[in-house]
């Protein structure tokens, strides 16, 4: 709810502001209502092949928008000239007070491993492989695919940037970047294209958080309270279960300002508190036979006590 419900239909809300003209909370419900439409009738296996085919468009748009901005500015070195070789660079000073080289050497590591190894939007999928080769296979894939973000956000984001300072186009926030450049530099038809590529990436990541969510509620708290209930009776949970989550996500998105006023400083800041816990117990689990569910249990819950005061004492105070 507060790392991918809320901080995905808050993307989508700024897609069809910055694209449409569409009033922000507008576009926020659009985005919900089609993608629990066919996540809801065609369920996991509805959700792995909308995914499969975004990938190309999301993938397609990007490249589009990047070459584009390349040119529109005169090309790489006009680009390293206009943006500085700060945003070149990784590897940033200890000193520097947003990403110093410690953070990535030594966060990054923990955010994978609760990401890839614990998060059920992962897990589920590779427990839904046909064999253990085959979901071996998926996941080394879906490795290489995790390289793309540099060339489909990052570079892009530099490219607005760029192409601000030199007054070609204006942005209300960081926010807007890929929004503000599909509007100012592509034509109508291939504008139409990657809008439909950001929202297909959009709805992309719904539809599988709110089947991974009916999932985990269903089968992990409903089934273990009342084991004798029904297969359709576990569908309806999962449904209803889904549209509470939903709810609680767009309430929580006026939030999302009290603790960063952009999406993706907001997301990394969630899921610094959220991570380190999670890695922490997982790697210990596996590396040592001597722990239980039940200590682990024991040591999350006490994790989390101490994470909701910090979480709490930065939104409200």
């Amino acid at each position: 709810m507060l790392t991918k419900i809320s901080v995905t239909i808050a993307a989508g809300g700024i897609v069809f502001e910055s694209l449409m003209g569409i009033e922000f909370w507008t576009g926020a419900l659009i985005v919900v209502i089609i993608t629990g439409v066919y996540t809801v009738a065609g369920g996991l296996r509805a959700v792995l092949y909308t995914d499969m085919v975004q990938m190309f468009i999301l993938i397609g748009g990007a490249i589009i928008v990047t070459i584009v901005g390349l040119i529109k500015l005169g090309g790489i070195g006009e680009l390293y000239s206009n943006a500085g070789a700060g945003f070149f660079s990784l590897w940033k000073p200890m000193s520097d007070p947003n990403f110093p080289w410690t953070g990535i050497l030594f966060g990054a590591p923990i955010l994978g491993v609760w990401y890839w190894c614990t998060d059920q939007f992962i897990v589920q999928r590779v427990l839904s492989g046909k064999d253990i080769n085959h979901s071996r296979r998926g996941t080394i894939f879906a490795g290489y695919l995790k390289l793309l973000p540099l060339f489909l956000f990052v570079i892009p984001g530099v490219i607005a940037y760029a192409l601000t300072q030199k007054g070609i186009i204006t942005l209300e926030s960081p926010d807007h970047a890929l929004p503000t450049l599909v509007g100012a530099l592509l034509p109508v038809g291939l504008k139409g294209i990657v809008v439909a590529g950001l929202l297909a990436a959009l709805m992309s990541s719904l539809s599988s958080v709110f089947n991974s969510c009916s999932t985990l509620i269903t089968w992990d708290i409903y089934k273990k309270l009342r084991p004798e209930s029904s297969e359709k009776t576990l569908v309806l949970v999962g449904r209803v279960a889904t549209v509470i989550l939903v709810a609680f996500g767009l309430l929580w998105i006026p939030m999302m300002k009290l603790i960063s006023g952009q999406i993706y400083q907001y997301l990394q800041s969630v899921q610094a508190y959220i991570a380190p816990p999670i890695a922490a117990i997982f790697l210990i689990g596996v590396l040592s036979k001597r722990v239980n569910s039940q200590g682990a249990i024991a040591a999350l819950l006490t994790i989390d006590f101490r994470i909701d005061e910090r979480f709490t004492e930065r939104i409200f105070l």
